[in-house]
């Protein structure tokens, strides 16, 4: 009797990113992780860098909250905005990013920015408070911190008024960023308008950024003020009036002083500082001295000498009053905060659910300077700081085709607002019923049948059809190894631009061909390295006989993942075996993705006992380009001329041999317009199989 092939058809489609037969819709899931701290940031400064803020004063409080009781206090309430990281609004003792204790008291708010990605965003409400005629204000302490200066992480203060039984909308009072070139606990203090006894409930809503953390301390709410004989109060920074403002541009600084007081003051000075937040170097002063008086009830508004920011900076803004007639110091003094910039926005549409807003896709932007974020829970984006210049500006989320926008410009002293939209083909095998034959052996006979391919997406579906390769022989494991298990040292350029490591592996000849089916990485946390971190597994070969794995190889596989454990081996099960036939070298290696841009050595070295086989280099871009052939264009050289030993990258696979033709489609690859119809001839022949 003679021997049968039963064969079932299973094919497999590479569409996009990531497409199977039968699949109606893709989904990805992106993973919150930890992430590098940046030492260049700075200290973490014990005391305010300007030592004046502005204190309560001789308030009346209608509301006066520390957290020291019960968390959330009575008639207070919490609510997310958007974002799903749990755990984002919490009570704490201490502060980690920054490190810090509370300004009064035993407890204090936290918002988990540092681990909630960029979108995340939960409000905290006050009980309703009713507000007087008067001016009434909001008052609180928060934190400002140097970590992660273009990270806008923020506190945003809105208020929702009662009138006529009826609650009206949420209303934008005012924001406070997070970042501050020094540490400090900053009072903030903002007038609540007239509102002839209203019930107003205040919103202080956490926008993270994925920066440091931010803190909140001491909210109180005064309806009256206790007079004291003569007092001045620095009532208002008018100018500049918001948080952002072009670069190069000049302004007249501008404040307003009050006397809440029951007499006249006279012969009084009003100082405007500004500090530099990346020289921290005092970079404006002027005084105005004024003969008066300023009687109970009036203001006086106080212009100073014209400032002209120079380029892109962050600057921190202190005035303060006072005078002999002063009776009262504790509302001398604010503070404020503003930073230059050019900034890139947008909106990144969903094209296959309507054109809603999608969340989670990372985009990007190259030219004069090099920088990418995350869309929010509605799709916005954000960049600040950007130097002006020509972008090409890409947006890329899993199952989703990239989209990529060119010649974009970024003018000084102009936003710019960049709107993209990102779709996925869909696509519709018929038939899909599982089809099975049976052909003799060795013998002449075939089959054939045709499929049609529907694209039901909003995107071009480009398609590669993939199938089971047969192969003779046993089968044994192939084990390449370099390092004797021990990690003696970490390597890196110091996070300015992506890094390639690899080893060259020479097999035994009787070994090939063989299927690489895992690369195990050894990543350690003295190199800064963190859980969630991308990188890229590549595989070459190279039959050359070279010692130089760059002459000669050929790029056979990229692998995008990301770091899964740190001091510890990852082990990377490919999701496609890749056949190496040889003889010769195999070399694999790895792509450090994250360009922290500085004090980053991810490449873990055993030194013990050198092989002479490692090999590293880096390109003249900040990304590497694709395909990532060797050697890069900027620096290429044997590990051993600066650190001799090997690194901790390991392969392992399985011996095969007599690959067996048996199967044949036409096209195996091309592309499917959006909404449109391709089609497949499949052919099974099992003459080779014998």
């Amino acid at each position: 009797m003679k021997k049968a092939l039963i064969v079932g058809l299973v094919l497999a489609f590479t569409a996009g990113l990531c497409l199977a037969a039968g699949t109606p819709s893709i989904t990805s899931t992106i993973t919150e992780g930890l992430k590098a701290k940046d030492a260049a940031a700075g200290p973490d400064y014990s005391t305010p860098y300007r030592p004046y803020v502005k204190k309560s004063g001789g308030k009346a409080w209608q509301l006066q909250e520390g957290f020291e009781g019960s968390f959330l206090p009575a008639g207070w309430d919490s609510a997310r905005v958007s974002g799903t990281y749990s755990g984002y609004l919490t009570r704490v003792t201490s502060g980690t990013y920054p490190t810090c204790t509370p300004h009064s008291g035993t407890y204090m708010v936290k918002w988990y920015c540092f681990l909630a990605s960029a979108g995340n965003r939960m409000r905290l409400m006050t009980p309703p408070v009713r507000i007087g005629a008067a001016n009434d204000s909001l008052s609180f302490w928060m934190t400002h911190s140097t970590g992660y200066p273009t990270t806008n992480d923020r506190i945003v203060v809105e208020k929702m008024v009662k009138s006529g039984g009826t609650w009206g909308s949420w209303v934008l009072v005012d924001s406070f960023s997070r970042y501050q070139p020094a540490f400090s606990w900053a009072y903030k203090a903002l007038p609540l308008g007239m509102h002839n006894g209203d019930s107003v409930r205040i919103s202080l809503t956490c926008h993270s950024m994925y920066g440091d953390n931010i803190y909140l301390d001491d909210v109180s709410i005064g309806s009256a003020y206790t007079p004291t004989a003569g007092d001045l109060e620095l009532y208002s920074i008018d100018a500049p009036a918001g948080s952002y403002m072009a670069p190069d541009e000049a302004f007249t600084p501008a404040v307003t002083v009050s006397n809440p007081g029951t007499t006249p003051v006279s012969n009084y000075r009003v100082v405007f500082d500004i500090d530099d937040g990346t020289t921290k170097a005092l970079v404006y002063t002027d005084t105005v001295d004024v003969a008066g008086p300023l009687d109970p009830g009036n203001t006086y508004q106080a212009g100073f000498d014209g400032f002209t920011p120079q380029g892109l900076s962050n600057y921190y803004v202190t005035a303060f009053v006072d005078g002999p007639d002063d009776t009262y110091s504790g509302n001398d003094t604010l503070t404020s905060y503003f930073r230059t910039f050019n900034e890139l926005q947008g909106q990144v549409a969903d094209d296959n659910a309507g054109g809603a807003g999608l969340a989670g896709v990372k985009v990007k932007v190259t030219g004069p300077a090099t920088d990418s974020t995350f869309t929010d829970g509605s799709g916005d984006y954000f960049f600040f700081d950007l130097a002006a210049g020509t972008y090409t500006v890409t947006a890329a989320k899993a199952g989703y085709i990239t989209e990529t926008a060119t010649g974009i410009t970024i003018t000084d002293n102009m936003q710019t607002t960049l709107d993209l939209s990102m779709g996925y083909p869909v696509l519709v095998l018929t038939p899909t019923d599982s089809i099975y034959c049976i052909l003799p052996w060795g013998g002449a006979d075939s089959t054939t049948w045709q499929f049609t391919l529907e694209n039901q997406g909003t995107r071009d579906m480009a398609y590669s059809v993939s199938w089971p390769e047969l192969v003779k022989g046993a089968k044994a494991p192939v084990s390449l190894v370099l390092d004797d298990g021990s990690r003696d040292n970490d390597i890196g350029i110091g996070g300015t631009a992506e890094f390639i490591w690899v080893n060259r592996f020479t097999p035994a000849g009787g070994e090939f061909p063989f299927r690489l089916q895992q690369v195990q990485l050894y990543f350690s946390a003295l190199g800064n390295v963190a859980i969630g971190h991308g990188i890229q597994i590549v595989v070459y070969e190279n039959t050359t006989g070279n010692n130089d794995p760059a002459v000669g190889s050929n790029l056979l596989y990229q692998y995008n993942t990301t770091v899964q454990a740190v001091d510890a081996w990852n082990v990377y099960d490919l999701p496609d075996e890749v056949l190496l036939n040889g003889p010769g070298d195999v070399v694999i290696g790895v792509i450090g993705l994250h360009v922290p841009g500085t004090s980053y050595w991810p490449a873990s070295i055993d030194q013990t006992a050198t092989q002479q086989r490692s090999w590293a280099g880096w390109w003249t871009t900040v990304n590497h380009p694709e395909p990532p052939t060797l050697p890069p264009d900027d620096s290429w050289i044997l590990i051993d001329a600066y650190f001799p030993g090997n690194w901790m990258i390991r392969g392992y696979g399985e011996t095969g041999s007599g690959s067996v033709a048996w199967l044949d489609v036409a096209p195996a690859t091309g592309t499917v317009p959006a909404y449109d119809t391709g089609y497949l001839t499949v052919t099974f022949d099992a003459a080779g199989l014998d």
